[in-house]
C-alpha cells in the first residue's frame, strides 16, 4: 500500500516515468528516480516501494539499472545495515555515461550489422541497392562521430550543451540510527 505521499507527487512521479520510458528506461525507474529526486532525505527499498506499491523485486530489479546507469547511488549511513539511495546530482555525467554505455553499443551493432552486409558478394546483393549501402554506412558513422563529441566533449557542441546542464545540489542529510 502507498506512503501517505501527495496524489500529485505521484502523478508527477508517473509522468516522469512516462517521459523516462520514452528515453529507453522503463517506466518504473522513472518513477523511483523521481521519487529519490524529490525525496528530503535518501531512500531505502522499503521506502520506494511503500511510496508506489510496487513489488520488491521490481524495486530491487529498477534499482540495480538504476545503479548501472550511475542514475543514483549509495547513500552511505553510519550505522545502518539497510541501503540508502539518492540520485547522481551531476546530470552531465548520467547523460555521458549512458550515452556511452547504451547509444554506442546499439550504433556499433549497426554499423557491424551494416559492414557485414555491405561485405557480402555482389550476386547476392541484386536486390539491395548498393549506394544506399554506402549511404546507410556514412549515416552511421556519421551518427557514431557525434556521440563520441557528446561522450567525450571534443567540440563547441558538447561543451555547449553540457556547460548548461544544471547540477543538482543535494544537501547531505543524515539519518539517526
Amino acid at each position: 500500500m502507498k506512503n501517505q505521499i501527495p496524489r500529485e507527487l505521484d502523478e508527477l512521479c508517473i509522468e516522469v516515468g512516462k517521459f523516462i520510458e520514452y528515453w529507453g528506461f522503463k517506466e518504473i525507474e522513472g518513477r523511483l528516480w523521481c521519487h529519490l529526486l524529490l525525496a528530503n532525505k535518501p531512500l531505502c527499498p522499503q521506502d520506494l516501494m511503500d511510496r508506489t506499491g510496487v513489488s520488491k523485486g521490481l524495486v530491487s530489479i529498477s534499482i540495480a539499472r538504476l545503479l548501472e546507469y550511475e542514475v543514483i547511488r549509495h547513500e552511505y549511513t553510519k550505522g545502518r545495515r539497510t541501503q540508502y539511495f539518492q540520485i547522481n546530482e551531476n546530470i552531465t555525467d548520467v547523460i555521458q555515461n549512458v550515452l556511452r554505455s547504451r547509444e554506442r553499443k546499439m550504433i556499433s551493432g549497426i554499423q557491424k550489422a551494416v559492414d557485414l552486409l555491405g561485405g557480402l558478394p555482389k550476386e547476392q546483393l541484386q536486390d539491395i541497392n548498393l549506394k544506399r549501402i554506402a549511404f546507410l554506412h556514412k549515416m552511421v558513422k556519421t551518427a557514431s562521430n557525434y556521440l563520441e563529441i557528446l561522450i567525450f566533449g571534443g567540440g563547441k557542441i558538447s561543451n555547449f550543451i553540457f556547460d548548461k546542464a544544471p547540477l543538482i545540489k543535494i544537501e547531505k542529510e543524515t539519518l539517526s540510527p
